[in-house]
């Protein structure tokens, strides 16, 4: 449905998965080069690319695909900051080739110890946890490659391997009975409610801010959750995105 959903507005980054981290401290673009592009070697999931055949999508994995990362310097600009936010915001309107690659990455200097890697990767390939898992194995390779370990030994799971094991599943006596088990109960669940009365003829992409002053102390105790091991996502801000993401569901249903 993504893929399709990309084919009907080819001109639109619909699915553009933006990262921004931003690196506190030294980094040594070369040795950032060479742990990017051992990321790629080892991450089937990055060298995916999309085929289209006869208007029916074919999914392919790269044997190599050579990245050079491309390292940025804006240092110089008047407002570094700004200059960054601009960077990022006009990179990110470009149009990922699913064909060729689905990704699209770089490395930002904006002063002295002060660096942003940047990285976009089509939703075809990543989510927001194998964003985090890509930031975690990106900064153990950095680690390594910086203190001279070898690289030899580390390999990831290969995404073709998760859907032998889920196929695998699929055709198993539990899942069998897991399945009937819930056709059964849905079979009795209600009609859900309307909410919010009879749907609107006029299906637009429109939305509208609704902004809700939580307050200091509330404010306090959802960070102070947010800290909390086993519910700490990546950064405090996907794991207060989390949070209320959780509630609105609940509300919702």
């Amino acid at each position: 449905m993504i893929w399709t959903g990309q084919q009907l507005d080819p001109d639109t980054p619909l699915y553009n998965m933006i990262y921004r981290f931003d690196l506190l401290g030294a980094v040594d673009p070369d040795v950032f080069r060479r742990a990017f592009q051992a990321l790629v070697d080892r991450t089937d999931a990055m060298r995916t690319v999309f085929e289209d055949d006869d208007g029916v999508p074919a999914q392919r994995v790269l044997d190599t695909l050579v990245h050079p990362l491309q390292v940025v310097d804006l240092s110089g600009e008047a407002s570094p900051e700004a200059a960054l936010d601009d960077w990022v915001r006009e990179r990110g309107r470009r149009i990922l080739d699913l064909g060729r690659c689905t990704f699209d990455s770089a490395l930002i200097r904006t002063g002295p110890d002060r660096y942003t890697w940047y990285l976009n990767q089509h939703h075809l390939t990543i989510d927001a946890w194998s964003g985090t898992l890509v930031f975690r194995n990106m900064a153990d390779l950095y680690r390594r490659l910086s203190e001279g370990e070898g690289l030899a030994e580390v390999s990831y799971p290969a995404f073709g391997d998760y859907l032998d094991y889920e196929e695998s599943i699929r055709s198993s006596k539990a899942y069998a009975s897991a399945v009937t088990y819930w056709k059964e109960r849905t079979e009795q669940v209600p009609a859900r409610p309307a909410f919010y009365g009879r749907s609107s003829p006029d299906r637009v992409g429109r939305t509208e801010r609704v902004s809700c002053r939580l307050g200091a102390e509330r404010s306090r105790r959802l960070r102070a959750l947010a800290e909390t091991p086993g519910i700490r996502a990546l950064s405090m801000h996907m794991t207060l995105f989390n949070i209320f993401a959780t509630v609105l569901t609940a509300y919702v249903w």
